[in-house]
C-alpha cells in the first residue's frame, strides 16, 4: 500500500522510474549518479554496445546525447555524426558559436589522406587547399580573401591583399 513504482510494463514498454514509460525502455532518475550502466567485463573478447537502426536517412538518430534537453553529440542514421549539432552534414560536423573558444583540438597530428583536402571558409570559400605535398592558398581566386599572420605586436606581420593582388 502506498509504494513506490520500481519497474512498470505498459503497451509493451518498460518504464524504470516512471509508470508512463514513453520508449521501449524508458529509465527516469532523479540520482546524483548515472541513470544507465553497461558494463562488459570480458577482457580477452567482449563488446561493449550494439545499437542498430532499420533506416539510413539523414533525419533519423542512431544515438543522440542531450544535456539540459540541447543535443551536445548526434549519430544520424546515414553516419554523420555532429557535435554540439543536431543536424551534421558531414561525416564530422563540429559546431560551436563562440570564436574565441576551440572548437576542435587536435594533440597530435591531424591527417588528411583524400587527393585534394580543403578547409573552407563560412562563406564556403577553398581558403587552403592540401594536395600531395603542396599547400594552395585561396584556391578559387577570390579578390575578397585576404591572408594574414599577426606576431605579438604587429597584426600584419605577414599580409597578402588578394584586391590588389600584392
Amino acid at each position: 500500500a502506498g509504494g513506490t513504482t520500481i519497474m512498470s510494463l505498459v503497451g509493451g514498454k518498460v518504464g524504470i522510474g516512471t509508470t508512463t514509460p514513453s520508449a521501449a525502455l524508458d529509465v527516469v532518475t532523479s540520482s546524483t549518479v548515472y541513470a544507465a550502466e553497461i558494463r562488459q567485463t570480458n577482457t580477452s573478447n567482449g563488446d561493449g554496445l550494439f545499437v542498430n537502426t532499420g533506416s539510413t536517412a539523414s533525419t533519423d538518430y542512431v544515438a543522440t546525447f542531450r544535456a539540459n534537453d540541447v543535443n551536445i553529440f548526434d549519430v544520424k542514421a546515414n553516419g554523420n555524426v555532429g557535435i554540439g549539432t543536431a543536424t551534421p552534414g558531414a561525416k564530422l560536423d563540429v559546431y560551436g558559436t563562440d570564436a574565441e573558444v576551440n572548437v576542435l583540438h587536435v594533440g597530435g597530428s591531424l591527417k588528411m589522406t583524400a587527393n585534394y583536402s580543403y578547409i573552407k571558409s563560412s562563406y564556403d570559400v577553398k581558403v587552403i587547399r592540401f594536395a600531395g605535398n603542396a599547400v594552395t592558398f585561396n584556391e578559387d581566386g577570390r579578390n575578397d580573401v585576404d591572408i594574414r599572420m599577426e606576431g605579438d605586436t604587429n597584426s600584419s606581420l605577414f599580409f597578402l591583399d588578394a584586391s590588389a593582388d600584392k
